[in-house]
């Protein structure tokens, strides 16, 4: 069991590194750029202090947990499922955000205002902390995880405190804003489509401008939708795993069910910084930039 741990403890090091990296410069790169002229961007730092935050504290700690082969104490244990809970919550909830301010300035063509952006931002992070919170009062709680060196949200109990707990965060804060996301990117890219196309037919050469406009919310459109998917792909196997042991019992799978979804999870936080760089050409010009200690002048991220 000592050699299951150890491996388990290298893979925390080994995303800790790469979220540490990776995140930190890109939260650089942000700050140091004109990129607040949209307010959009202002989620982009914000996903990237999450996932640092992950790679710092999460990482780090289940790393020492299962290199140590001593489990968690109350405390540390409490702590860690709240940073894990609440960084997670983070993640999807600005992605649901987002989906939701491009869809207001493609379809609505009503832009969120840099004060706006900041205040919603706040609000989410607030949401999360206030969840994640609820289980150190009563609703649920966090707890080792039977036969590993990590705490979280105690899935495997089907007692009712623990079990509503469970289908509630599972409904708001995965089932839900993915379905938001579904619906607003659908309609984005449904009407860049149908209004590109009006376009070239009424105006021809005469409607670049609009069409360069259409095209950049567009590819940002396409970044944020990139960086939904990754979210699923981590993060489906973790919910859908946990809703079956809700029910089941965790007897009912076998270990390694129970050990590679949560480490999938955790992995996101290394994505992100990886879908900027692909996909923007404006990112990867500041990455250059940075690492050859030039003075930044591109204004936002497209």
């Amino acid at each position: 069991m000592a050699g299951s741990h150890h491996g388990i403890g290298a893979v925390y090091i080994a995303l800790s590194a790469i979220s540490l990296v990776f995140n930190g410069l890109a939260i650089y790169i942000l700050t140091r750029t004109r990129f607040l002229r949209r307010a959009c961007s202002w989620y982009i730092l914000s996903m990237a202090v999450s996932d640092f935050l992950m790679g710092l504290v999460v990482d780090t700690v289940g790393a020492y947990a299962n290199f140590s082969d001593q489990t968690l104490g109350q405390i540390p244990c409490q702590l860690y499922g709240f940073a894990s809970t609440v960084l997670g919550l983070v993640s999807i909830s600005h992605l649901a955000a987002t989906s939701l301010d491009i869809w207001r300035s493609v379809v609505l063509q009503r832009r969120a205002s840099r004060k706006q952006t900041v205040y919603i931002i706040a609000v989410l992070w607030g949401t999360a902390f206030a969840w994640g919170i609820l289980p150190l009062v009563g609703w649920s709680s966090y707890a080792l995880q039977p036969g590993f060196s990590y705490c979280a949200l105690k899935w495997y109990s089907r007692s009712l405190n623990d079990l509503s707990f469970t289908l509630t965060i599972l409904i708001l804060f995965f089932f839900f804003p993915i379905l938001i996301c579904g619906f607003c990117y659908s309609r984005v890219f449904c009407v860049v489509r149908v209004t590109l196309r009006d376009a070239r037919r009424r105006w021809g050469q005469e409607s670049f401008t609009a069409r360069r406009t259409l095209r950049c919310e567009h590819k940002v459109a396409k970044i944020y939708l990139a960086m939904t998917l990754a979210f699923l792909v981590a993060w489906s196997p973790y919910a859908i795993t946990s809703l079956y042991i809700s029910w089941t019992g965790i007897q009912t799978i076998p270990d390694i069910a129970r050990i590679l979804p949560p480490m999938f999870a955790k992995a996101y936080s290394c994505y992100n910084p990886v879908i900027y760089y692909g996909m923007s050409r404006k990112f990867r010009r500041g990455v250059r930039r940075t690492l050859g200690r030039r003075d930044m002048t591109f204004s936002t991220i497209t």
